[in-house]
């Protein structure tokens, strides 16, 4: 399913710097591909059986994790190798991986 993963957006800036407000997690991965078209399904099937559901109102795209929004994603050129230079971090003490400032920067410029 996913093969790698990083989380971007608010989140990531926010290990580099004063926290700011968010209402998401952004996680965006590397997923097996069957040709041209990458699909989310097998994640949020997944996430459906554990017994996470949709995400309502302005995050409906994502679906809702311990009461937090979070959304998956895949990218651009920019976005996989910043997945490929993540940092390992710990997070509410989990091990976890994170864009490094640069690519932060760099995505939201983008």
């Amino acid at each position: 399913m996913i093969e790698q993963y990083a989380i971007g957006g608010a989140w990531a800036a926010t290990y580099f710097s004063e926290p700011i407000p968010t209402e998401d997690l952004d996680v965006f991965c590397h997923l097996q591909s069957q040709g041209l078209l990458v699909s989310l399904r097998p994640i949020y099937e997944y996430l459906k059986n554990l017994g996470y559901g949709p995400a309502e109102g302005a995050h409906a795209d994502s679906i809702l994790i311990e009461d937090v929004p979070v959304q998956f994603l895949v990218g651009n050129a920019l976005i996989d190798e910043a997945i490929e230079n993540a940092i390992e971090i710990q997070l509410m003490g989990e091990a976890t991986r994170i864009f490094d400032l640069e690519y932060v920067i760099a995505i939201a410029l983008d």
